[in-house]
């Protein structure tokens, strides 16, 4: 009996294994643009894997991509039936627009941009397509298309984002009396689609102190959030406490050397008139009852 099913596991591992390649070998075709054969092969590999939503996606694509758009609609309809992944469906409805609009079927055609548009799309890039020809001049496509630019890069359309754009550039920073001493070089640049800052700050007054931070806007809380990190282990993590035109004040509650709790609250304040950014920083011992100076500094922008 234990012979028995050691050669059932051994055939069904055999079996899984002979799917798999031809799911590999179909994928290989696919990349190629082999549409034929990949079409092939994932019919093969479905007989087995029916219920595999990517093979459906392959198939829409290939059939559309030879042409055969009567044939791409089914297996497009099928995955957005079965599906529950919004990126799968904006696939299919992609697959689904280009085919009405193969067919002349305009209104078909714009409604499944206009879905796929409501859902999340950012692939405005292939509605320069010219299977699309006889959209483009519509209006309702135009608003289709900067929708999904929207949704390829949403913060840098957000002005919630952009609270911070002041900060952006390269700063040298001054401390002393009256900001007389240069004493580091602040890098602020923006983050993949603009949706956080990133700072690199590298202290020049002696010593070799540098730190960075990554400041965002957080949309569940509605409000910004900075994590900073320095190389003398200074690890705090920013909420925002206040925020007003030019300005924004951040608090973190950390512990110093001694396991002694430190409040600590930065104000970045940007002066429109002189373009300079001014940073104050200073801590509470006693849970905000009183404050002391820890970094009060002058940002003048590189030229």
């Amino acid at each position: 009996m234990k012979r028995i099913f050691t050669l059932i596991a051994v055939f069904v591992s055999l079996t899984a294994l002979a799917q798999s390649n031809v799911s590999d070998k179909a994928a290989e075709a696919f990349q190629k643009k082999d549409w034929k054969t990949a079409i092939q092969l994932f019919k093969t590999y479905r007989q087995n894997n029916s219920s595999d939503i990517g093979s459906l996606l392959y198939l829409a694509y290939s059939e559309a991509n030879l042409q055969d758009y009567k044939a791409a609609i089914p297996y497009a309809d099928s995955v957005m039936l079965l599906s529950g992944q919004p990126n799968n469906q904006n696939q299919a409805r992609l697959v689904l627009a280009r085919s009405y609009a193969a067919l002349n079927n305009k209104g078909q055609a714009m409604q499944y941009l206009e879905d796929a548009a409501v859902h999340g799309a950012n692939f405005y890039n292939r509605l320069s397509d010219t299977i699309f020809s006889m959209l483009r001049s519509d209006e309702k496509f135009k608003k289709i298309t900067e929708q999904m630019k929207v949704n390829s890069a949403p913060c840098q359309y957000d002005e919630r984002y952009k609270k911070l754009n002041f900060w952006l550039g390269i700063w040298e920073v001054y401390i002393g009396n009256n900001f007389e001493n240069k004493v580091a070089i602040d890098t602020i640049t923006h983050g993949p689609g603009d949706c956080a800052i990133f700072e690199n700050f590298v202290w020049t007054g002696g010593g070799s102190y540098k730190g960075r931070s990554m400041t965002f806007f957080d949309p569940s809380t509605q409000k910004f959030r900075m994590c900073w990190a320095g190389s003398s282990a200074d690890i705090r993590n920013f909420e925002e406490i206040k925020n007003e035109p030019n300005m924004i004040q951040f608090l973190a509650i950390t512990n110093a050397p001694g396991n002694q709790l430190v409040h600590r609250r930065m104000t970045i304040s940007y002066n429109p008139s002189d373009g300079s950014v001014h940073q104050f920083i200073e801590n509470s011992f006693d849970f905000g009852r009183t404050w002391e100076v820890d970094f009060d500094a002058m940002f003048r922008k590189v030229k």
